[in-house]
């Protein structure tokens, strides 16, 4: 779905520059701002529908990665073929992660982006379409984002800060009770 809402941000992206080079407000730009209107409702609705099970999927792969990794670092009795199970199990569950918070990050980066070229593009409104620029300060107030639940919002830095979490939480585990 991520792709989905990327490819029609990225489409109104190209149609905004060539609206933002050109001198004269073409009557497109209507259209593109009902267009705008239209995309940040879907978007919204995918975030309230499936941000909940976005943020179960992704704790319990990180709980995975982490299992994973702790038993194939740290388990000296591991044998070839669970070590190889173990392997693919933790990459599984670590693809399965990045895929979900690149695509969200990707998207909310788009999103920002558009609704920045909005920005750029509302002071060129004339005054006989007021109504238009009302529609349009509508649909760029309230933050239009892919979250967690509504707890954090998916950006690249949250995939940065993940992998730090699972690092620090092995790193204090692993050495837990080992004395010199």
């Amino acid at each position: 779905m991520c792709s989905l809402v990327r490819d029609l941000f990225k489409h109104l992206l190209d149609k905004l520059s060539r609206e933002l080079n050109c001198n004269v407000q073409s009557e497109d730009f209507k259209d593109l701002i009902f267009i705008y209107s239209d995309i940040v409702k879907y978007l919204n609705n995918m975030d309230k529908n499936w941000s909940p099970l976005v943020f179960i999927s992704v704790i319990t792969a990180m709980t995975r990665v982490f299992r994973g990794s702790y038993f194939l670092t740290f388990d000296s009795n591991i044998t070839q073929a669970r070590f190889s199970t173990l392997l693919v199990f933790t990459c599984i569950s670590l693809w399965h992660m990045l895929l979900i918070l690149v695509s969200a990050s990707i998207t909310n980066e788009l999103s920002c982006k558009t609704k920045n070229l909005f920005l750029r593009l509302k002071h060129r409104i004339t005054s006989p379409n007021e109504e238009i620029k009302r529609h349009l300060k509508e649909c760029l107030t309230p933050e239009n984002r892919l979250t967690l639940w509504n707890i954090y919002v998916v950006d690249k830095s949250l995939i940065i800060s993940s992998f730090g979490t699972l690092l620090t939480y092995g790193i204090l585990l692993g050495t837990l009770g080992k004395t010199n």
